[in-house]
């Protein structure tokens, strides 16, 4: 009986996790993943 209460907490945690995943975050770069081009900050 705890493991449906336990696979919504890992539900939870994977759909708060996924908001994160489709940006990579570098000095020199910050983009969503697909686009070629950087978009260069203080524009």
């Amino acid at each position: 009986m705890l493991d449906r209460p336990r696979h919504l907490v890992v539900l939870v945690l994977c759909l708060l996790g996924g908001c994160n995943a489709n940006y990579v975050f570098d000095d020199a770069q910050y983009r969503p993943l697909g686009e070629p081009q950087a978009v260069i900050r203080g524009r």
